[in-house]
This record gives structure tokens, sequence and C-alpha cells, in this order.
């Protein structure tokens, strides 16, 4: 015997109650429905207004897919190539650790330094604006790349004590968005070097394809060790 509730290719159950709403209105149905038990034709209507079609697996595979995808977006940010970090300090291990952010969107575009034998205090220069600087006191030294450019990298040498204290900076400018060079200025400290200057340390500091954001490092009465700040 067969199951009074069959399933039909287009999704629909095939009860035979529910089979009357759902089949082409005619003469001989309409008959047919009046002469249905009240009750039988309640539920044939409670039915009909509940009844869904079937969805084929495969689409519910991709509703399933679609809200995951959803979720994940929401809840998993993206990789930023503009994440800020920060390149290693180089000098010495003394002083406290300052940290020296452009406002949001500017770039490195000068530094500013208070000078004796050495560099007492620094400060980044972003567009063009001064922040707050760290370390002691000095002489004012500055250097500002020419208008539309920014500061790509930044050369240093420090002292050969053990402090290691920053000596002496120079800073590659190129045009804001390019990699066309513009300027190349130095930040000296009055005295001479005893020997040759490759005994002394010194390198190269850059954030490659980001954009240096500001400053940071290491200082007390004097600039101990300088980082850059990348994004």
């Amino acid at each position: 015997m067969s199951s009074p509730t069959e399933q039909r290719q287009d999704g629909f159950a095939t009860d035979p109650v529910v089979a009357i709403m759902l089949s082409r209105p005619t003469r001989e149905t309409a008959v047919s429905s009046r002469e249905l038990p009240e009750r039988a034709l309640d539920e044939a209507i409670r039915r009909c207004e509940t009844l869904q079609p079937a969805i084929h697996p495969m689409e519910a595979v991709l509703r399933k897919s679609i809200v995951l995808m959803a979720i994940l977006a929401i809840a998993v940010p993206l990789p930023s190539t503009a994440q800020e970090r920060f390149t290693p300090p180089n000098g010495g291990l003394g002083g406290q650790q300052f940290i020296s952010r452009c406002p949001s969107g500017a770039l490195l575009t000068g530094i500013v330094a208070l000078t004796g034998a050495y560099i007492n205090n620094i400060a980044p220069v972003c567009d063009g604006r001064a922040l707050r600087g760290a370390g002691g006191r000095g002489e004012r030294r500055s250097v500002d790349c020419p208008a539309g450019s920014v500061i790509q990298s930044v050369w240093f040498i420090s002292l050969r004590s053990d402090n290691h204290l920053l000596k002496n900076l120079n800073v590659h400018c190129v045009a804001r968005g390019t990699r066309i060079g513009t300027a190349d200025i130095q930040l000296t400290t009055p005295g001479r070097f005893s020997g040759k200057l490759e005994l002394y340390p010194h390198g190269n500091m850059d954030c490659g394809a980001q954009n240096i954001t500001g400053l940071q490092g290491r200082a007390g009465d004097a600039v101990d060790a300088l980082g850059l700040i990348c994004g």
C-alpha cells in the first residue's frame, strides 16, 4: 500500500486533501471541495498556507556557504598592507623607551634635534609640523625635505663607547608617493670622529614598501637608540 502522502518533483507534497487545493480550479474540483468534511477542508487550507517548496541539496549547500563567508568577513579582519610596525632601534640600551607617531595620514618629512657633542633630543616632523621630542636639552638643529617630499630612509652613526649614543643622521628624501629622490640632508653634531667612520656603529633604516610614520627608540639625557615607525 502506498503512503497517503507522496513527494512530487516540484517539491510539493501530494496529500490527497492538499492536492485538491493545489490543482487548477475546475468545476470538478470545486464540487469535490464542497463535498469534503469541514475539518478536512480546514486542514487542507492550513497545509497550503504553511507548505514550502523543498530546497535542492546543492542550493542548501550554497546558502550555507554564503552565510559562512559573511560571518567570516565580519569576524576575521583582512590583512592590511598598511599595518604598523617598528624597525629594531639602533644604538645602546640606556634611557627609556619613547614612541612618537605622526597624526593619522601624515608622513615623516623632517627631524628636529637638540644637540651637544651628540644628539640629545629628537622629534619627528610630520607633514611640516614638529611633534614633541624625547631626550634632554641642547642646540636646535633640523632637517626638512623639500616641499612635496617625504623621508624615505635615515642613515645613522653612533658613538663607539659602550652607550652607543646617537651622533649624526642623514635623511634621504623622495617625492611623495614615489621613489624619486629629491634630497639628501645631513644632521650633524659638533666634534670630530677619532679614526675612520667605518669603525663606528652605523647603518641605514627604512620601511621598505611602507611609509615612515614616526620615530621610536630610547632616550634619557641623550638619544640612546633610534628606530622608525612604519605604516
